[in-house]
């Protein structure tokens, strides 16, 4: 099996984690991607409200049913550990976007795998997860400034042990994650999926963007400024994954040739 950065960060069997793909309920598929040696990952979008301009609230209670976004979320949670109870290499994350509109709901999920994480040993053990996307990570930053918001949670600073991971769609957006201190990054251009970004940019054109920004060549003892060179001796790449709706033996292989 080739060996990448992706086993060293997520210590999994298989170098895959499994997309959010919501609104739709992605429980029982995450615990079987866990069992499966990959990530498996419970989606969130579907679990809480939007606040729609001109539209007001509009949640998925017909997929997810009656209740708080935390018992939905929790409910998922003990599913998936015990789909995992026998497989002790399993690890698995939660997804949770950060757009404006769900901006509320957002900070009750994290707050939740949070106090799950610090009240349950078996939690903190296999939920090793979580993805932000569609939103400013900024905002779930320690370090917000101007950016924070009521509702904004530090989430390295609560649970330093996480893998936290962001979707960007452009190299803007990777700017904005590196400088709020996400471990991985992962691209995922126009044809992502129903996330899809505003821009027209498929995923095989934004990678090369990324790779050609020197904003992927950091070192972990540089703190984050734009402006500051790097001796080139001392660069490593940052650590990216991709989106890609493929099987294609070659495009995975293009993407470790890459740097991924």
């Amino acid at each position: 099996m080739i060996r990448t950065k992706f086993h060293d960060i997520f210590q999994t069997k298989l170098p895959i984690i499994q997309a959010g793909m919501g609104p739709y309920d992605t429980t029982k598929l995450a615990g079987a991607a866990a069992k499966a040696g990959a990530i498996g990952i419970i989606s969130t979008v579907g679990m809480g409200f939007f606040d729609m301009p001109g539209l007001g609230q509009f949640n998925y209670s017909a997929v997810f049913g009656e209740t708080t976004p935390e018992g939905r979320l929790t409910r998922s949670i003990i599913h998936v550990l015990a789909a995992i109870e026998e497989a002790p290499w399993a690890l698995f994350g939660v997804n949770i976007p950060v757009s404006e509109e769900f901006i509320p709901t957002a900070s009750r999920l994290i707050r939740c795998v949070i106090n799950r994480m610090k009240s349950d040993p078996a939690v903190k053990e296999k939920l090793k997860v979580i993805v932000t996307s569609a939103g400013d990570p900024l905002w779930w930053s320690k370090t917000p400034g101007a950016k924070k918001l009521a509702e904004s949670i530090a989430i390295k600073e609560e649970i330093p042990e996480i893998v936290w991971v962001h979707v960007v769609p452009s190299v803007r957006a990777a700017l904005r994650a590196v400088k709020a201190g996400a471990d991985v990054i992962v691209a995922s251009g126009r044809e992502g999926g129903a996330h899809c970004s505003w821009r027209d940019t498929s995923t095989i054109v934004l990678l090369p963007c990324l790779f050609q920004s020197s904003v992927f060549y950091l070192v972990r003892r540089y703190r984050f400024n734009p402006g500051r060179r790097v001796p080139r001796r001392s660069m490593t790449p940052y650590p990216t994954l991709v989106i890609r709706k493929s099987s294609e033996e070659r495009f995975y292989l293009a993407q470790l040739e890459l740097g991924c």
